[in-house]
């Protein structure tokens, strides 16, 4: 919505289809470029999830610097959550096209990098000094709260176990690195 389009008549009607309703409108008054596309986009994932999705995964295309476009996967399925956040994670850069997470634009997905993965995780389970079943976990790495999916869970576990930033319940594997179906965890309180 540039300046001088955003109250033509004619652009209201489609948009309240798109947005399922008129709170779209709000955004004329915002000034910031980046503040309006915020302010949209989390309504229309808002709309999404209010017509039945579950899960609503947001990320961006940038192509040198300027947004090409938007994506919102939206479903029901835990699984589909989280293969749509891994293809979006393989997907091939070329002529400095990239994808960025919806929330956090300086966060590039075509980067291998899971240390702020890492960092989510131990934010996480230091909330709780209560042993967190690696299931929970996974179910977690699966949804939209994060933007890393499933199959980058055990590497940041790994590098955190490594780092002595979470202990892992004595009996619940059988070897260091690994965390198998009932593994139990938590992170490591620094005194």
């Amino acid at each position: 919505m540039e300046p001088g389009t955003a109250h033509t008549d004619e652009f209201e009607a489609p948009l309240d289809g798109l947005f399922g309703c008129e709170g779209w409108r709000e955004a004329r008054d915002i000034q910031s470029f980046h503040d309006r596309k915020i302010f949209l986009f989390e309504l229309y994932a808002r709309q999404l999830k209010e017509a039945g999705a579950k899960y609503v995964v947001h990320f961006e295309l940038y192509r040198r610097g300027e947004l090409v476009y938007a994506i919102f996967f939206a479903t029901s399925n835990l699984g589909g959550c989280d293969k749509m956040k891994e293809a979006i994670w393989t997907a091939d850069p070329e002529g400095g096209t990239c994808f960025v997470s919806g929330q956090d634009a300086a966060m590039n997905l075509f980067t291998r990098d899971v240390s702020r993965l890492e960092h989510e995780l131990h934010t996480g389970l230091s909330t709780t000094h209560e042993w967190i079943a690696i299931e929970r976990l996974q179910s977690w790495a699966r949804s939209d709260k994060t933007h890393y999916h499933s199959g980058q869970l055990k590497t940041a576990l790994r590098s955190l176990e490594k780092a002595g930033k979470i202990d892992v319940k004595e009996g619940t594997r059988h070897r260091r690195g690994t965390f198998p179906d009932g593994t139990l965890l938590r992170a490591v309180r620094l005194q």
